[in-house]
Protein backbone atom coordinates (compact mmCIF):
# COMPACT_ATOMS: atom_id res chain seq x y z
CA UNK A 1 0.00 0.00 0.00
CA UNK A 2 0.96 3.58 -0.79
CA UNK A 3 1.32 5.68 2.38
CA UNK A 4 -1.95 7.35 1.01
CA UNK A 5 -3.57 4.12 1.74
CA UNK A 6 -2.43 2.73 4.70
CA UNK A 7 -3.91 2.14 7.96
CA UNK A 8 -2.06 4.77 10.04
CA UNK A 9 -2.98 7.42 7.28
CA UNK A 10 -6.70 5.97 7.96
CA UNK A 11 -6.79 6.14 11.18
CA UNK A 12 -5.23 9.74 11.95
CA UNK A 13 -7.75 10.91 9.43
CA UNK A 14 -10.66 9.71 11.55
CA UNK A 15 -8.79 10.90 14.77
CA UNK A 16 -8.32 14.45 13.16
CA UNK A 17 -12.30 14.38 12.92
CA UNK A 18 -13.22 13.47 16.23
CA UNK A 19 -14.24 9.82 15.33
CA UNK A 20 -13.33 6.43 16.60
CA UNK A 21 -13.60 3.16 15.35
CA UNK A 22 -14.52 0.19 17.56
CA UNK A 23 -13.64 -3.28 17.03
CA UNK A 24 -16.95 -4.92 17.56
CA UNK A 25 -15.32 -8.45 17.26
CA UNK A 26 -12.21 -7.74 19.72
CA UNK A 27 -11.68 -10.23 22.62
CA UNK A 28 -13.49 -8.15 25.89
CA UNK A 29 -14.67 -5.30 23.15
CA UNK A 30 -18.55 -4.66 23.39
CA UNK A 31 -20.83 -7.06 24.69
CA UNK A 32 -23.65 -7.79 21.96
CA UNK A 33 -27.28 -7.51 23.95
CA UNK A 34 -29.35 -8.71 21.15
CA UNK A 35 -27.34 -11.02 19.33
CA UNK A 36 -29.77 -13.83 20.95
CA UNK A 37 -32.97 -12.71 20.15
CA UNK A 38 -35.07 -14.25 23.10
CA UNK A 39 -36.57 -12.60 26.34
CA UNK A 40 -34.23 -14.65 28.69
CA UNK A 41 -31.02 -14.06 26.27
CA UNK A 42 -31.43 -10.27 25.91
CA UNK A 43 -31.76 -9.60 29.62
CA UNK A 44 -28.53 -12.40 30.69
CA UNK A 45 -26.61 -9.71 27.95
CA UNK A 46 -27.80 -6.73 30.00
CA UNK A 47 -27.08 -8.80 33.34
CA UNK A 48 -23.04 -9.49 31.69
CA UNK A 49 -22.85 -5.67 30.46
CA UNK A 50 -24.08 -4.79 34.18
CA UNK A 51 -21.75 -6.90 35.89
CA UNK A 52 -18.48 -6.18 33.56
CA UNK A 53 -19.21 -2.12 34.18
CA UNK A 54 -19.07 -2.97 37.89
CA UNK A 55 -15.72 -5.00 37.62
CA UNK A 56 -13.81 -2.58 34.99
CA UNK A 57 -15.51 0.47 36.04
CA UNK A 58 -17.04 0.84 32.30
CA UNK A 59 -18.91 -1.26 29.19
CA UNK A 60 -20.31 -0.80 26.15
CA UNK A 61 -23.16 -2.80 24.62
CA UNK A 62 -24.58 -2.96 21.26
CA UNK A 63 -28.02 -3.12 20.10
CA UNK A 64 -29.96 -3.58 17.52
CA UNK A 65 -33.47 -1.96 17.33
CA UNK A 66 -35.70 -4.69 17.40
CA UNK A 67 -39.17 -3.73 19.83
CA UNK A 68 -38.34 -6.71 21.82
CA UNK A 69 -34.38 -5.25 22.27
CA UNK A 70 -35.71 -2.06 23.07
CA UNK A 71 -38.21 -2.77 25.32
CA UNK A 72 -36.04 -5.22 27.43
CA UNK A 73 -33.15 -2.14 27.05
CA UNK A 74 -35.89 0.28 28.62
CA UNK A 75 -36.61 -2.03 31.62
CA UNK A 76 -32.74 -2.57 32.18
CA UNK A 77 -32.15 1.32 32.44
CA UNK A 78 -35.24 2.01 34.64
CA UNK A 79 -33.26 0.47 37.46
CA UNK A 80 -29.88 1.71 36.55
CA UNK A 81 -29.41 4.22 39.02
CA UNK A 82 -30.86 2.70 41.86
CA UNK A 83 -28.07 -0.19 41.34
CA UNK A 84 -25.61 2.48 41.21
CA UNK A 85 -24.80 2.04 37.13
CA UNK A 86 -24.58 5.68 34.86
CA UNK A 87 -25.59 5.45 31.76
CA UNK A 88 -23.42 7.63 29.36
CA UNK A 89 -23.18 8.24 25.63
CA UNK A 90 -19.94 5.85 24.39
CA UNK A 91 -18.02 8.72 23.56
CA UNK A 92 -17.61 9.77 27.04
CA UNK A 93 -15.79 6.29 27.51
CA UNK A 94 -13.33 6.90 24.97
CA UNK A 95 -12.27 10.36 26.01
CA UNK A 96 -8.82 10.56 26.72
CA UNK A 97 -8.32 14.31 28.27
CA UNK A 98 -9.15 12.74 31.55
CA UNK A 99 -12.91 14.65 31.45
CA UNK A 100 -15.54 12.51 32.45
Amino acid sequence: LSERGSATTALTEISDRGLALLDLDAEGGPIWVDQDLRSHAIDEALRRLEETARTKGRAIGVAGTTPLAINRIQNWIAGLAERGIRMVPVSALLRTDGVK
